[in-house]
Order: C-alpha cells, then structure tokens, then sequence
C-alpha cells in the first residue's frame, strides 16, 4: 500500500513548482523584449538595408549609358572654370576676327586675287625713296629702322622693288603670262590693282650678298634674320612657305608688307600666318 505524504514534502513541491513558473514568464518577457529590439533596429534605417527599386534601376541605367569615348561608367561631366572666389566664370569665346579695311590707304587694306584695290588704279600719296624704290612714307622710314638694325647684325639688306602703278603691274603679268602662261603667271604675279605693290606698302627686299628675287634668300643668313625682325619694324612676311592655297602665291621670303607697329602686334597675338587667316578669309 502506498506510503503517506508528509506535509512537508507537499510542501516543498508546491514551491518548486511556483519557481519553474517564474522562470518561464521571466524567459517569455526575455524573448519577447528581444523581438521587440529587432523589430524596432529594422524599422529605424529601411533605406540602407533595403535600397528602393527606382533607386537601383537608376543606377543601373547610370551605369550602362555610354559617355563620351563610348564606354559605360565613363560619362564625363564639364565641370565650370571659377574665379578665386569660387564663383562660376562664363567660358571665353574665340573673339571674331575684325573685317578688313576696304580703304586702299588703309595700313590693314587687304588685297590679294579676290580683293582688288577700289578703284583698281589707285596710287597712294606721299611716296619717299629707298634704295630708288618708291614707298609710303611711313613704310620707307620703317625699311630704314630695319636696314640699320640688320646692317649692326652684319647683314646689308637692299630693297629691290617697292610701289608698282596698275599699269606697270599689268605689263608685268602679262609677260609672265607670255613666258609661262596664265597659271602659272597667276602663281607668282598678281593682275592690276590686285599687287599690295600698288599700295605703296609693299616692298620686296634682299641682301647685297644675295640679291637674286629667288627663294634661296630665304635660307641664307641675311632672309632668315629679317624673317626673324621684320614684325620687330612693323613688316610682316606676306606670303610664307606652305601657305600657297591660303594666299594664292608661292613662297617669297622677299617680300615685306608694312602693317604698323599696332596691327603688326594684333596679327602676332592672333597666331595667324597670313593676313588671310587674320581677317578671317581662309
């Protein structure tokens, strides 16, 4: 027969059973705290963990368009110049070239094959000798500065030829044209009131020591210092090497054209190698 309970192991039970109790809602409000935490961390940042779809197809489409040079991820993105204060500064525009003077006295007067001197007869006032070569005046006291400072450099230079009316211009061309035909009496003589002799502005120079109108004075010592200085005295080179279809002549290192000393110094800033390119006219 089973043996009696004593009230003190009933007791005991009784406690042990109020105890495993405790520590079951104890470890429940645990866990479900825990839960709570979790929920809570997760609903704080969404974006970082879970980026939104329109988010991730603009990236990607960023990231496949092409740039550029073509190539996906490589879109390059102007980025404006600033001045020191930080401030953005408008980009620079090429300043447009100025319009050629159409006054044949004009110092900037452009004359080649498809400007003619208006009127086509014209003869400039005021022409003084060097050398017995007629010029303007201001291109003849010019000359001088440039012969002196080639005469201290060792160098003897000579004008050859200086103002040339229309008609002796078209005598000229003409003979060339009976001794080689028009083409080529084209390359190297200009027709009446088309020479920048007729300017009085021009003048073709050498030196004592190589007095020839030939491009061999262009290698010598005496062609490549005045090559050098001619912008020095307000000349420049009308017609150089390589530039034939811009102005429609050969190479003729000989040949000076008078600018004044302020144009002669805008022509150099510009970069251009001719007058053409200067005014724009290539």
């Amino acid at each position: 027969m089973p043996h009696p309970v004593s009230p003190h192991r009933v007791h005991s039970r009784a406690a042990l059973g109020r105890l495993i109790v405790l520590i079951c809602v104890v470890v429940t409000a645990l866990s479900l705290t825990a839960v709570a935490l979790k929920h809570s961390a997760r609903g704080s940042a969404p974006a970082a963990a879970e980026p939104e779809a329109s988010t991730v197809a603009d990236a990607t489409a960023d990231a496949e368009r092409p740039g550029p040079t073509g190539r996906a991820g490589q879109t390059a993105q102007a980025t404006p110049a600033t001045s020191g204060t930080g401030i953005p500064v408008p980009a620079q525009r090429k300043p447009a070239p100025p319009a050629p003077p159409r006054d044949p006295a004009s110092l900037g007067v452009l004359v080649n094959k498809d400007n003619a001197l208006d009127p086509v007869d014209y003869t400039p006032r005021g022409l003084v000798e060097v050398d017995g070569e007629p010029l303007r005046k201001e291109a003849a006291a010019a000359l001088r500065r440039l012969q002196a400072a080639g005469a201290k450099a060792g160098y003897r230079l000579v004008a050859r030829s200086g103002y040339r009316s229309a008609a002796y211009q078209r005598r000229l061309h003409a003979r060339y044209a009976a001794e080689s035909g028009e083409a080529a009496a084209d390359r190297k003589s200009a027709r009446a009131g088309h020479s920048e002799h007729q300017t009085g502005l021009a003048v073709d120079v050498t030196s004592s020591t190589s007095p020839e109108l030939t491009r061999a004075f262009g290698a010598t010592a005496a062609g490549r210092w005045m090559a050098a200085h001619a912008q020095d005295y307000g000349f420049v080179l009308r017609f150089p090497e390589g530039q034939e279809d811009v102005t429609g002549y050969i190479w003729e290192p000989w040949h000076l054209r008078y600018l004044g000393p302020e144009l002669t110094r805008n022509f150099a800033r510009s970069g251009a190698g001719t007058l053409e390119e200067y005014y724009g006219r290539d």
